[in-house]
């Protein structure tokens, strides 16, 4: 029997919010948050972490101030915590993490991200892109036994994806960790899965080892179903944070005084060469290449590295280009003519409260995947394992949910799923 084959999961977070940690409801406001913080916190040890998401962008946008700190503080009746937005790419902390992780006024920003500050310079607990990765650095320096911990996760990440029919996946960013635990599984006779690795260039969100120091190492870390076969450059950030990387710039902040407003554009993470050498050193090594890039700024960042690399190696790589959610009318053939597959994926395709958010940051329409398949261009329809575990197998089963061929359909279409009943 056939199954289903994702082409973009984060099976780390997956795994571990299913099997270990808080799980918020999917349009938590902010006092439910603060009440399901209370209630972790009431059940684990004084130094324990309390650590969970996901915060929708238009809660995760209104906490940058003293007094959410503050409430999310006492919540936490001192424990530290940690809470990840619906990006994936940010993290709320409160007090207690902020102190374990060294961070404190003097703390200066890392090139690569941002420790919000309210107006008068005071830390607010958000945490914007690279501090993320510290964050979660923090959180794993306290656990007793990682791997036995990363072990469980992976095995819950699979099982939910088996629960839904997939049976193959291409995790977006795999650090060596977690390709040791497939490995590890797989050998085992544990691993109910196809996994595809993506090898990290640089540090995102998760610690260790990344770039060419990595990529040498595809071969020993491949098994039967574990394929590292592809390596995972994130260009830029979000939108709704105004971290992804635009051609024109973005509507004035609405979060920001108005003394403080100028044209801005947002910043990559890569210069040309830098993203040229990041491509030459995973083809050179006959891997593959997934490219994050949410704006159509970094797109076309994108697009012209992969025209240097089919004239210099030809077509035999395969590059994907994940999120595409802002594609500039020029570029949408260039999909078709350089052979790049659009990995069109995740949430931001469906209407939810990130568009809200998105549509208050820049003024363009979002390039719909129907656009691209008009020129030609392959699209795969990636969907996110955190948005599956909240519903599970009940998608399958309850009349009233949501048949996954009607979820595929919304990502093309962009209107609400159809309901099958009966």
């Amino acid at each position: 029997m056939p199954g289903l084959v994702d082409a973009h999961s984060h099976l780390g977070f997956g795994g571990q919010q299913s099997a270990w940690e808080l799980t918020l409801p999917p349009a938590a406001d902010l006092p439910q948050i603060l009440r399901a913080v209370a209630d972790q916190a009431g059940e684990i040890g004084p130094d324990d972490w309390v650590v969970g998401g996901t915060v929708i962008s238009p809660v995760f946008q209104s906490i940058a101030t003293r007094k959410a700190l503050a409430a999310l503080d006492e919540a936490a009746r001192g424990r530290p915590v940690l809470l990840r937005d619906d990006s994936l790419h940010n993290r709320w902390v409160n007090s207690r993490a902020l102190q374990i992780m060294g961070v404190d006024a003097t703390t200066e920003d890392p090139a690569d991200g941002r420790y919000v500050r309210d107006t008068e310079g005071v830390l607010v607990g958000q945490l914007l892109e690279a501090p993320s990765t510290a964050a979660e650095l923090a959180v794993r320096r306290s656990m007793p036994d990682a791997h036995a911990r990363d072990l469980v996760s992976a095995r819950t990440a699979v099982s939910i994806f088996n629960s839904v029919g997939v049976t193959a996946t291409q995790d977006a960013a795999t650090m060596g960790a977690w390709l040791d635990v497939f490995v590890e599984l797989d050998q085992a006779g544990a691993l109910d899965a196809w996994i595809v690795g993506s090898l990290p260039a640089r540090e995102f969100v998760e610690s260790g080892p990344v770039g060419v120091a990595l990529f040498d190492t595809a071969g020993q870390r491949r098994s039967a179903h574990v394929r590292p076969d592809f390596v995972k450059a994130v260009l830029d950030g979000v939108p709704m944070t105004r971290t992804s990387k635009f051609l024109e710039p973005y509507k004035p902040d609405p979060w920001a005084p108005s003394a403080h407003q100028c044209a801005f554009s947002g910043h990559g993470l890569f210069s040309d060469g830098e993203l040229l050498d990041v491509l030459d050193a995973a083809v050179s090594r006959g891997l593959h290449v997934k490219l994050h890039a949410t704006a159509d700024g970094t797109v076309r960042q994108a697009l012209d590295a992969v025209a240097t690399m089919r004239e210099r190696h030809g077509h035999s790589a395969v590059f994907h280009i994940a999120h595409p959610e802002f594609v500039d009318a020029d570029d949408v053939a260039r999909f078709r003519e350089l052979d790049v597959v659009a990995d069109a994926s995740p949430v931001l395709w469906f209407p939810n409260p990130m568009n809200d958010i998105i549509a208050m940051q820049r003024p363009h329409r979002q390039s719909r995947a129907r656009d691209g398949s008009r020129t030609g261009d392959r699209a795969h329809q990636g969907r996110v394992l955190r948005r599956l575990h909240h519903a599970g197998p009940r998608h399958l089963r309850d009349p009233g949910g949501t048949d996954p061929r009607d979820a595929c359909a919304a990502d093309l279409v962009r209107r609400p799923p159809r309901v099958r009943r009966g």
